[in-house]
């Protein structure tokens, strides 16, 4: 059973990089908004 759950948190850490690295190709739009700041600032590259 924990080896189901370790394999779902790397299937999701896996969407959200995907995630992030399309908000950093949206990343002028985001500047416009103030959406930007509530980022890490290690995602605002």
């Amino acid at each position: 059973m924990s080896l189901k759950s370790s394999e779902n948190i790397r299937e999701n850490t896996f969407h959200l990089k995907r995630i992030f690295n399309t908000l950093k190709e949206y990343r002028p739009v985001f500047k416009m908004g103030s959406s930007s700041s509530r980022f890490p600032v290690k995602y605002q590259k």
